[in-house]
């Protein structure tokens, strides 16, 4: 079988010289996203301290060390007071928890994901020469990058839907009138811009009659 049609159509697909536009844009809108990443968490950051500080939290700074963020936000939405008068649950255990099991999936995802997509592409570029057909037992290779992706979704959605309670709860005690309006955005718009929403309410006083007694609060100040 005559495989030069398809060489040819490799030399042009990965001729750097046709691509170079494409990876120019590809580049520059990684880089936009990038920077807009940075600066709505670096608002978030600004907006989750100084409502720790108007919330009585001990070391406030902590929402602007970004693998301690979760925490920071989980543990203001502890001061919500549930209709009990007791604290909300321990939003700032269980967001660090699950923010990190779900870092540490998704790494070990593109990890497996990069060694399937070697071994298959790898296997492809040999058997194409000889005119053979790829060995399935290449494929099994993609198994555990597939059951990580499935694994790894399911934890990023039960953190998702933790984090928009605990979102919902700081933005109802420092604007209860909008705080549905804010959470239903945030989804809309996406993770990213969720913590501008932060940024938005830092200059409003807490409502006390949402906020727990200040002896029930204490562990996690």
């Amino acid at each position: 079988m005559d495989f030069s049609a398809y060489y040819n159509y490799f030399d042009y697909f990965f001729d750097f010289e046709n691509l170079s536009p494409l990876f120019s844009r590809i580049s520059s809108f990684s880089a936009f996203l990038a920077a807009a990443g940075v600066i709505f968490w670096l608002l978030g950051a600004v907006g989750i301290f100084e409502l720790s500080k108007k919330l009585g939290l001990k070391h406030p700074w902590l929402a602007f060390i970004p693998p301690v963020f979760p925490f920071a936000v989980g543990r203001a939405a502890k001061k919500y007071a549930k209709r009990s008068g007791e604290p909300s649950a321990r939003f700032g255990l269980w967001l660090e928890l699950l923010w990190v099991v779900k870092t540490l999936l998704f790494t070990a995802f593109i990890g497996c994901f990069l060694f399937a997509l070697y071994r298959i592409g790898f296997s492809a570029f040999n058997t194409l020469e000889v005119d053979e057909a790829i060995p399935r037992e290449v494929f099994r290779s993609a198994i555990p990058a597939i059951a990580l992706y499935f694994l790894s979704l399911a934890v990023a959605i039960t953190y998702k839907a933790v984090y928009c309670v605990a979102f919902w709860r700081i933005c109802a005690i420092f604007d209860r009138k909008h705080a549905t309006l804010f959470l239903i955005l945030s989804v809309l718009l996406g993770n990213r811009i969720l913590p501008l929403f932060f940024f938005v309410i830092r200059a409003k006083a807490p409502d006390e009659a949402l906020l727990v007694a200040p002896a029930q609060s204490g562990r996690e100040q």
